[in-house]
């Protein structure tokens, strides 16, 4: 059975989703959906490096139901891929897989995942699908007619051909860009990602170490010396020899008076 998660395990997810939902909210305000969108792969990736896959699961699912605020199907979509890509990334970063395993990764694991999903939210939304086919077709065209102008007639044609084959063929067309989507995000994420991740895997060793040697100044058999007792079971018990000295206990409990009787 998978042991429920911890409370660094909820304070990594919560703080990732809270990230990932930032910069999908910067980039759907700035217009730069899809470069926002790699940042958000990038969080989920190390997050995926560092932690399991529920830790992953639940900051996917936390950043989707924030997504809802931002509303459309849009960002949520967004943060599910973020969340799916960014693991499949994880997975490499966390293992040092060289650059085509890396790749083969998010295509075997993303891939497939994001592709049967975009295939069919189109298929049954039919609605959303026309007014998405329509989009690609009006900008693929617009694309053709800017280079034709630049007297660049074959290049044109041959985008136009491409185009009305792409929506023609949606179902084919749309896990080709998916696969092509695939392989730029886990070359993006695995250059950056891994730059990240080694950073803050030094910050937390270099903050276990800073609480190691607090917890070593606080334990009494791990340092040279010993603390002075505060309670009278501690003098009872190691006595104030221990100490390395023969006061007595009134000196050690009121040290600017004088006591002639001595404990010892």
């Amino acid at each position: 059975m998978t042991r429920r998660l911890d409370a660094a395990e909820l304070s990594d997810a919560a703080m990732s989703a809270a990230l990932a939902m930032g910069l999908l909210t910067t980039g759907r305000l700035l217009a730069a959906g899809t470069a926002f969108q790699i940042l958000a792969t990038i969080v989920m990736a190390v997050l995926g490096a560092r932690r399991r896959l529920r830790v992953v699961a639940v900051a996917t699912a936390a950043t989707m139901a924030l997504a809802v605020l931002l509303g459309g199907i849009g960002p949520i979509t967004q943060a599910f891929f973020a969340g799916v890509f960014g693991y499949a990334a994880g997975i490499g970063l966390r293992h040092r897989v060289r650059l085509v395993p890396h790749v083969g990764l998010s295509l075997a694991i993303g891939w497939p995942v994001v592709s049967a999903l975009s295939v069919g939210f189109l298929a049954v939304f039919s609605d959303l699908r026309r007014l998405t086919l329509d989009n690609v077709r009006n900008q693929g065209h617009g694309i053709a007619e800017a280079i034709e102008r630049a007297r660049l007639d074959s290049v044109a044609s041959g985008i136009e051909r491409f185009v009305d084959w792409s929506v023609d063929n949606w179902y084919l067309a749309v896990p080709i860009a998916q696969g092509l989507l695939a392989i730029a995000y886990a070359l993006v994420v695995r250059r950056i990602g891994r730059a990240i991740l080694d950073r803050v895997d030094a910050a937390l060793r270099h903050r276990s170490r800073q609480f190691s040697n607090r917890l070593d100044l606080a334990r009494v058999d791990r340092v040279g010396h010993r603390r002075i007792p505060n309670r009278l079971a501690d003098i009872a018990q190691h006595g104030v020899q221990s100490m390395g000295s023969s006061m007595d206990l009134g000196r050690l409990l009121w040290p600017n008076r004088h006591h002639a009787c001595a404990l010892m």
